[in-house]
């Protein structure tokens, strides 16, 4: 199966690695009709992307804007977006309702601050306080704290490296190519 991959960050090039030298997939350029074309870039070159493309897309570029969301909802192919594909983040955040603080590290060449997975949460939980770290060597790290004035409790979920994404980016290809048309978030991949 044909695959493209878009983007030169750590998590394109440790895709386009691992695909190359543990699956049978093949990567092509985007303009040899792929079967998927996976895009981790800028909401720049995924804009690009959704205008002159109708493959399967599966997207974790972050920063996005309402024109970018209401441009994925007219197009006719399918298409998957989430800030994150890490699936064991997803069983961990959907235990919480009530967060205060949230707290990210994230490797200090990640452009974007907060991170599109910090925006998810704060979408879904409403956090009062927000703080957005960036460390040197780091992978990917999220604390949700509840406080008052007695106690502090920490919840935490740290990638070690950013393999743990591959579960979700692999089971999200298998799922986008088998549909015609649709917008679509992890949450049907789960």
């Amino acid at each position: 199966m044909k695959i493209s991959i878009n983007g030169k960050g750590r998590i394109s090039m440790f895709l386009k690695w691992f695909f190359i030298n543990f699956t049978n997939f093949k990567i092509c350029k985007i303009n040899k009709k792929p079967f998927c074309i996976i895009d981790f870039s800028s909401p720049i070159s995924f804009f690009r992307i959704l205008k002159h493309y109708n493959s399967p897309i599966l997207s974790g570029t972050t920063g996005l804007k309402k024109k970018h969301f209401d441009l994925i909802i007219k197009k006719k192919n399918p298409i998957i977006y989430s800030p994150n594909f890490n699936i064991d983040f997803f069983n961990f955040i959907s235990y919480f309702s009530k967060i205060e603080i949230l707290e990210e590290v994230h490797n200090k060449k990640k452009i974007d601050s907060p991170s599109g997975t910090s925006i998810f949460i704060n979408n879904i939980l409403n956090i009062s306080k927000f703080y957005s770290i960036r460390i040197k060597n780091f992978s990917g790290n999220h604390k949700l704290i509840f406080e008052n004035f007695f106690n502090k409790t920490i919840f935490e979920h740290r990638s070690k490296n950013i393999g743990a994404f591959l579960k979700g980016i692999i089971k999200s290809i298998f799922f986008i190519i088998k549909k015609k048309y649709g917008y679509f978030s992890i949450k049907e991949i789960l």
